[in-house]
């Protein structure tokens, strides 16, 4: 579900690493439509939290060396 679709009431939780993103990709309400947009566009969502530490960062690649 996008976050443009929840129902009213229900709290958004947002990452804070998210916010500083250039941009976001976003469900447009369709499997084939995205919204690609600053992370700013989340702040205009009811209920919208943005929270410090909320995920953990991805670990680092490990490149495989073929021998």
């Amino acid at each position: 579900m996008t976050a443009f679709g929840l129902p009213a009431g229900l709290p958004l939780w947002v990452d804070a690493a998210v916010m500083k993103r250039e941009r976001i990709v976003l469900g447009g309400g369709s499997r084939s439509w995205k919204l690609i947009a600053p992370p700013s566009i989340l702040r205009t969502l009811a209920n919208v939290e943005v929270v410090e530490g909320l995920a953990n960062p991805a670990p680092p690649r490990v490149e495989l060396v073929e021998d």
